[in-house]
Formats: C-alpha cells, sequence, structure tokens
C-alpha cells in the first residue's frame, strides 16, 4: 500500500499496490505513484517528504514545475543522482552538497553512516544545526536541518502505519 500522510498522522488518500502495470510513463513507476497521490495537493506551495524508495531528482523537478516542494533521503544508485555528491568522500561531521539548474539540492552528511538527501525546499538548508541532544563526550549533536525536518515528518508516517496496523 503507498500511503500519503499529513504532518498530523492523518491519512490522507492511498493507493493499493495491484502488481505490475503496463502503462507506466517515461517517467517511472515511483514518479507515477506519488503524483497520482498528491493529485489534488499540488500547485498549492505545499512540501512533500519521503524516504528513499519514491525520492528522485526527476520527481523533485516534476514536482517544483507544479509548485511542490519536496525533501526526502535518497538512494546513492538513483538514476540522475549528482554523482559527485554521492561518491564524495566525508569526515564525520562533514556535509557536501550540490545544486543543479532547476533548483534541486542534493547533500551529503557523515554522523554515524553517510545519509544523502534530496530537497527543494526553499529555505537554506545546507547548514549543520544543533539538535538539542548531545553525545557521550556533552558535545552538541549537529546535524543538516533537511534531516531535522525529514525526522519530524517521518515520525507521522510511522504513527499513521501504527494506527493501520491496530
Amino acid at each position: 500500500m503507498y500511503k500519503l500522510c499529513t504532518t498530523d498522522a492523518y491519512t490522507f488518500n492511498f493507493k493499493i499496490y495491484c502488481g505490475k502495470k503496463e502503462d507506466i510513463s517515461e517517467h517511472g513507476h515511483t514518479v507515477d505513484v506519488t503524483v497520482k497521490l498528491m493529485e489534488s495537493l499540488l500547485n498549492e506551495g505545499r512540501s512533500l517528504y519521503t524516504d528513499n524508495f519514491y525520492a528522485s531528482v526527476k520527481l523533485a523537478e516534476y514536482l517544483l514545475q507544479n509548485d511542490t516542494y519536496l525533501c526526502g533521503t535518497l538512494r546513492s544508485n538513483r538514476k540522475g543522482n549528482a554523482k559527485d555528491v554521492c561518491k564524495k568522500n566525508l569526515k564525520k561531521g562533514e556535509m557536501y552538497a550540490m545544486e543543479n539548474a532547476n533548483g534541486v539540492r542534493v547533500y551529503k552528511s557523515l554522523d554515524k553512516r553517510p545519509v544523502i538527501m534530496l530537497s527543494t525546499l526553499p529555505q537554506i538548508m545546507d547548514e549543520l544545526v544543533t539538535t538539542g541532544k548531545k553525545n557521550r563526550k556533552e558535545e552538541d549533536i549537529k546535524k543538516p536541518q533537511c534531516i531535522i525536518d525529514y525526522n519530524n515528518a517521518k515520525k507521522s508516517a510511522d504513527i499513521s502505519d501504527q494506527m493501520s496496523s491496530y
């Protein structure tokens, strides 16, 4: 089941996967599913947070053309990714980002493990901010703002999944 949730954990829209279809567009299955779920919400300046199954540069560009922003984790081997960012070797606490001509930014940061994020949100999110938590050495834990925002949005989908399971 594919689900679109609000930040209040309300399931706004869903689509049941019924097997492979023949009428997939040139954008691909995940873009088609996302656009179908978001159909009534496009062109309203909304923000969509997705996990790495859905997020792609192609989806981000399509949504931007329809006045909708995207932020989410990104698979390193996804077609159309910024290869320079995905292959960049980083030290703990470092971050590297690039933006294409269409306004799609790809970030890579290293905390416990590498995380690749994609964002079209208009806010500048390529700086490390304190999370309010401390590590074992009592040092402030810093993360990119896009990861903090993504984690907060992801909680809603998790709660919606939990409520659905009951």
